[in-house]
């Protein structure tokens, strides 16, 4: 066999492993930026609902999660009480399969300053 022929079988062996690798590190990636997205964006709402009407900082978080299509959120609440802000969210990181859902809870606790 010479060199070319060489060259072409081995690319032909190599090849599904390398798209199997750049594939996995792509779905690793988006899912990593999908988690720290929301999670920033639940954040936001949530120190929003201290200043705001709880049910505008929930419609800018659904606003915000609908930017990236790949998230489906199921589930968004912004709860006020006198001593904290609850936020929580539940998004599917694949809209086909609801199995795999993460749930997300923020949490600000108010402080009385003396």
């Amino acid at each position: 066999m010479n060199q070319k022929g060489q060259t072409l079988v081995e690319t032909m062996l190599v090849l599904p492993l390398l798209l199997l690798v750049f594939s996995s590190l792509l779905i690793i990636f988006t899912m990593t930026f999908a988690f720290f997205y929301s999670q920033y964006h639940l954040h936001e709402a949530t120190f929003c609902g201290l200043s705001y009407p709880t049910n505008y900082c929930q419609k800018i978080l659904i606003k915000n999660m609908t930017l990236l299509k790949f998230i489906k959120t199921k589930s968004t609440t912004i709860v006020k009480t006198p001593s904290q802000v609850i936020g929580k969210m539940t998004i599917a990181l694949n809209a086909s399969d609801e199995l795999k859902s993460v749930h997300f809870t923020k949490t600000i606790e108010l402080i009385q300053w003396k």
